[in-house]
């Protein structure tokens, strides 16, 4: 069995997690493309979608700090 390289240290210093702000559901899609009710779901099985904005982009999505300040280890 080969050696492993030493560890190097890493630490997470946190997460985040963006939703965007247009909520379109499997109903209103069905609508707007002219199939059955509930079609869009029986398909997909996903009841409930978030769409971004025009205006908004993945950069745009930065976490808002929530926990303490911000830290950055070098």
């Amino acid at each position: 069995m080969p050696a492993l390289a030493p560890a190097s240290p890493v630490a997470i210093l946190g997460t985040g997690a963006h939703r965007p702000g247009v909520v379109v559901t499997s109903d209103e899609l069905d609508a707007a493309h002219g199939r059955r009710p509930g079609e869009s779901r029986a398909r997909s099985g996903v009841e409930v979608r978030r769409w971004a904005r025009s205006e908004e982009t993945s950069s745009s999505w930065r976490p808002r700090r929530s926990l303490g300040r911000s830290r950055r280890q070098d």
